[in-house]
């Protein structure tokens, strides 16, 4: 790549008329134009900024202090300063100019988007953000503190009490003054940002002190996605003998649970000082009735989803799909609102699809309200799924309107992140630069920052990753050479392929929604063999792995 480089570089300096062309050579690290005692080149030869970023590019030359001139190829993507500055402006490549005593030297300027700022946010791990603790007593309050879905390191964290007659605050230990209810507002500051959360004190007028507590019939089982409940009774041994029963002064920490995956998780239950636990399991589905509201996109996400749950045994499939081609988050909103009848209804239901409205189209309602589903996705169009603008107030209205159009109270909202486009693609436009990474990057930077705080949203999909995954496997990004070269896993630029490529997309839902890993999935599409199976499965595992980040596949070759 870089000898190819350094080929159009010096065709470029040579079209600009500079002398040097037939002393120009690829160094390994550098590119640099020597003549006797002159000369000049690049510390960095390529420079990758983000648009509104700057850098002061750094070259050597044979002669300390030298004059150096500065100049830019595209100047409407990024710009130079007499002192060698470098300001990105639009998402591009181009090249900068340095010239000394007649040579020049050349570097690669890439220019990439602006990645959004991960916001930050506070968790408390407490049921119902509630505690409780007696007069005197304390308690080390527990904080998550997150910048997007990682850790926020660095984070300072302030108490704000309501009622300091009530409890105080110090260096994160809650201590219990006086009887009565009070709230704590817990701010987090990091890296510029700052969040908040606010958590309800009970303090109780306990004179004996607790000897024991007896947790009774907690919730302990869930299926994925669900909220955490409690649901139990706490009774009380005081050292002196006696016993409560059925207390309202207990703490209930589920900080160790995780209901996206299936999986067993530790519970505590604490009156003070005392603790007991338990545990709670999250169980892998057993019906599957989604219904998907988006496009094209959408369409290609169930293909296969029918197929995969009857293998495992399911009998109870329901799918609904409303479809408008390139439907935006906005449209969707918009039409939720005028009860517009505009969107094609499918359904599989009884081991068939059957068009649920024929040459009718439906309103938004209608497919809503057409079963009690357990799951409703939700996707933005694929040109915006990286624009982190589109993703406002617009999804907010939408999801208020699902929510109370919803059968079931407890339905839960999943987000399927879709995929970038090929790199051959010509469906960009000029988005994102052209670039597929420039895409994946965004719809991963958007999805986190827009969708993993949003508590409405319960499952993540992560068909994106699960694609780019593939695309690093020896089947790659396209199969075939010259005019007979294709998209490997796209159709036609944007849409998947009909067999390998909706494969994984319904594969990553399907393990989202229901818990089974790809590897207890056996059935596979037509045209699917054995070694494009073992390429897909390892990519959707490693998507529900790490969403949120490329896995190279191990099957290069």
């Amino acid at each position: 790549m870089k000898k190819i480089l350094s080929c159009i570089l010096a065709i470029v300096v040579c079209m600009f008329g500079f002398t040097s062309c037939s002393n120009s050579q690829d160094s390994g690290n550098s590119e640099s134009n020597k003549t006797g005692n002159v000369s000049i080149e690049f510390v960095n030869p390529e420079l990758e900024l983000e648009v509104g970023e700057s850098i002061k590019a750094e070259v050597t030359t044979s002669r300390k202090n030298a004059p150096v001139f500065w100049s830019i190829r595209d100047q409407s993507i990024a710009s130079v300063s007499n002192n060698g500055v470098i300001t990105a402006l639009a998402v591009g490549e181009t090249v900068c100019y340095a010239e000394f005593g007649g040579e020049t030297a050349m570097c690669l300027i890439k220019v990439t988007e602006r990645g959004a700022i991960p916001e930050l946010s506070v968790t408390i791990p407490y049921y119902n953000n509630q505690v409780s603790l007696y007069v005197n007593g304390e308690l080390n309050l527990q904080v998550g503190v997150k910048l997007g879905d990682g850790v926020a390191e660095g984070a300072t964290l302030e108490y704000t009490v309501a009622d300091p007659e009530v409890a105080t605050v110090e260096n994160g230990v809650l201590t219990g003054t006086a009887v009565g209810n009070t709230e704590i507002t817990i701010t987090a500051t990091c890296n510029g940002q700052t969040a908040t959360a606010v958590v309800s004190v009970q303090v109780i007028n306990m004179a004996k002190a607790v000897k024991a507590i007896t947790v009774s019939n907690p919730q302990k089982t869930f299926n994925l996605g669900d909220r955490f409940v409690f649901g139990g009774t706490v009774d009380v041994e005081y050292i002196d003998g006696t016993t409560e029963s059925n207390v309202d002064y207990y703490n209930v920490n589920s900080s160790n649970l995780d209901v996206k995956k299936v999986g067993t998780y530790e519970i505590v239950v604490s009156v003070g000082d005392v603790q007991e636990t338990y545990y709670v399991t999250v169980v892998k589905g057993t019906t599957l009735k989604l219904l998907m509201i988006g496009n094209s996109f959408s369409q290609d996400t169930v293909a296969w989803l029918p197929q995969i749950a009857s293998t495992l045994g399911f009998t109870n499939v329901v799918i609904g799909n409303l479809v408008i081609g390139g439907c935006t988050l906005a449209m969707h909103y918009a039409n939720s609102q005028s009860n517009a009848a505009a969107y094609e209804f499918t359904y599989y239901q009884n081991n068939a699809w059957v068009n649920g409205a024929g040459d009718t189209l439906r309103t938004m309602e209608y497919g809503i309200r057409f079963a009690d589903w357990d799951f409703i996705s939700l996707q933005q169009q694929s040109g915006n799924s990286g624009n982190a603008a589109s993703y406002n107030s617009d999804l907010d209205g939408l999801v208020k309107y699902v929510k109370s159009k919803a059968l079931k109270s407890d339905v839960k909202l999943v987000w399927n992140m879709t995929w970038a486009y090929p790199g051959a693609s010509d469906w960009y436009g000029g988005l994102y630069g052209n670039s597929q990474m420039n895409m994946y990057n965004a719809i991963v930077s958007t999805v986190q920052n827009k969708i993993v705080p949003n508590e409405e949203f319960r499952l993540i999909s992560p068909a994106g990753t699960a694609i780019q995954n593939a695309r690093t496997s020896y089947i790659g990004d396209s199969v075939g050479t010259g005019d007979n070269t294709l998209d490997a896993w796209n159709r036609d630029g944007a849409h998947l392929t009909v067999y390998e490529g909706r494969f994984v997309s319904s594969l990553a839902m399907f393990c989202t929604l229901t818990g089974y890993t790809p590897d207890e999935i056996t059935y596979l599409p037509p045209n699917v063999d054995n070694k494009e199976a073992a390429v897909i499965r390892e990519s959707v595992k490693n998507a529900l792995a790490n969403p949120f980040a490329i896995t190279n596949s191990r099957y290069t070759e």
